[in-house]
């Protein structure tokens, strides 16, 4: 997707904010999941706004690093993601600005489908990851279009979501 050449990044912030308690759950569902170190660095990988970023710095006591390929997405997060512990630059997940061998959570929220290069991207998650690390991906599949509520309104974004979205076999290979 190419949020430069649109008028995307300036509505995303406001429109893709999540509730406190639904963020909340999320953040939750990752503790529950994954055991993340004191001091650790998390990546968040195609970051857009930032909405996850400090959320995720707040509640693990960790360094986040968005990662964001689009100059628009990374403007409108610096606008409004103030926080002491999240960093943002602009990189692709497939060729990611990261040291190897540096990172504790390799983390994304509904980018998974817009990666050009799966397989360069999780080539690249390897080489950032300790030997502890995780991958935590949060992102719609295909099988789950139908209970997506606002398609039903949208038909041509349900036929491209239908195109664009993996299944979740192949996600989780």
């Amino acid at each position: 997707m190419e949020y430069d050449h649109t008028s995307i990044p300036g509505v995303y912030r406001r429109t893709r904010q999540l509730a406190s308690g639904t963020m909340a759950l999320w953040l939750d569902a990752i503790a529950e999941s994954v055991t993340i170190p004191d001091s650790a660095t998390i990546i968040d990988v195609g970051c857009g706004t930032a909405r996850f970023s400090a959320p995720l710095a707040t509640r693990f006591g960790a360094r986040v690093i968005g990662v964001e390929p689009s100059r628009a997405m990374l403007s409108e997060a610096l606008s409004s993601a103030v926080h002491p512990h999240v960093f943002l630059c602009q990189g692709s997940a497939d060729s990611l600005p990261i040291r190897s061998r540096s990172t504790d959570l390799v983390f994304m929220s509904n980018v998974f489908h817009l990666i050009n290069d799966p397989d360069g991207a999780v080539s690249e998650f390897a080489r950032i990851a300790r030997r502890s690390a995780f991958l935590c991906v949060r992102n719609y599949v295909s099988e789950e279009i139908d209970g997506i509520p606002y398609l039903q309104f949208f038909p041509p974004a349900r036929r491209l979501s239908r195109e664009m979205l993996p299944n979740r076999d192949d996600l989780c290979s």
